[in-house]
Order: structure tokens, then sequence, then C-alpha cells
């Protein structure tokens, strides 16, 4: 898994195709840049993050919590023409399947 991935947006059609995970933090709202490294990615590939307290939505801001995950599943929902519903599912299918965990 690449954490907290910001590019170069080349890699984030490579990297997939080599078997990375991308994790997009919630800056990704705040940024062109994320948000377009972000549509360069095939969804599958996806998984969202907030890497509180650093990583603030917004360029300047209080302290990042975990809640503010959403601002990571907007972006991607932005980018890729999707439901923030749809984003959330699959990144949450993405983790799942990625940690290899149990659920039911």
């Amino acid at each position: 898994m690449w954490h907290c991935f910001s590019g170069p947006e080349a890699y984030g059609k490579t990297l997939p195709n080599q078997g990375f995970t991308l994790s997009v933090p919630s800056s990704a709202y705040g940024f062109e840049r994320w948000r377009n490294v972000s549509k360069a990615s095939p969804l599958n590939s996806l998984v969202t993050e907030t890497d509180s307290y650093y990583q603030h939505p917004y360029k300047r801001g209080p302290i990042n919590v975990p809640s503010n995950v959403r601002y990571a599943i907007s972006a991607i929902a932005f980018s890729h023409g999707l439901t923030q519903k749809e984003v959330s599912e699959k990144t949450v299918e993405n983790a799942i399947n990625f940690f290899n965990l149990k659920i039911k």
C-alpha cells in the first residue's frame, strides 16, 4: 500500500498495474493535484485515510480527525464522476480485501 499517495499522476496508473493499493488522504479534497492523481487511479485500487492529525482536508485548518475521511471519499467521487455512496462502498471493499479481513 502506498500511504498518503500524492503522485506523480503517472504513478496513479502504473502502481495499480503492479498490484499496489493507493491510500487517498482527506487532504485530497483541498488540493486539485491530489484529485487529479486519484482520477488517474482505478477505483478498485483506492482506499481512504485521514492521516490524523496531520493531513487536514483544507490547506490550513484545525486538527484533523478520523471523521474527515468523508473528504477523501468526496474527492474520489468528484474525480471519478461517482456518488459518495458508491465510492464509500468500493473503498471499504478494497480495504477489506487488502487487509484480508473476515467480515460477514
